[in-house]
C-alpha cells in the first residue's frame, strides 16, 4: 500500500452538466506515474486501467477508484461528499490517495 497526498481542483465532469451530481479530480502527473506503475504490477487488470484506491479528503474517506481519462488518472466526488465538505467546482483540496 502507498499513500499519496496532493492538492487539486475540484471540476465539473463535463462543463455542459453544470447540475450533474459528480465532480471530478484529476490526479497530478508525478502521483499518476506512481498509480501507472501500481496498476502494472496488478495479477488481474481492471477497464481503463482503473486501480481501487482509498481518497480522503478533509475528514471525507471513500473507497473508489481512480480511471484512466484523457489527460491522467481521475477520480469522481458525489454531490454529497460535495456538500459534506462544503466545497464546489473550482475549489482547491487536499487529496490523500492510498492505493489498494
Amino acid at each position: 500500500m502507498t499513500d499519496l497526498s496532493f492538492k487539486a481542483k475540484l471540476r465539473l465532469r463535463s462543463p455542459e452538466t453544470a447540475n450533474a451530481s459528480w465532480h471530478m479530480i484529476s490526479v497530478p502527473d508525478e502521483v499518476c506515474k506512481v498509480v501507472d506503475e501500481y496498476q502494472a504490477t496488478l495479477p488481474k487488470k481492471r477497464g481503463w486501467k482503473s486501480v481501487k484506491v482509498k481518497v480522503r479528503i478533509g475528514f471525507y474517506d471513500r473507497e473508489t477508484s481512480v480511471f484512466m481519462g484523457k489527460q491522467g488518472y481521475v477520480f469522481p466526488v458525489k454531490k454529497e461528499a460535495r456538500k459534506e465538505l462544503r466545497v464546489k467546482d473550482g475549489d482547491e483540496v487536499l487529496v490523500n490517495l492510498e492505493l489498494l
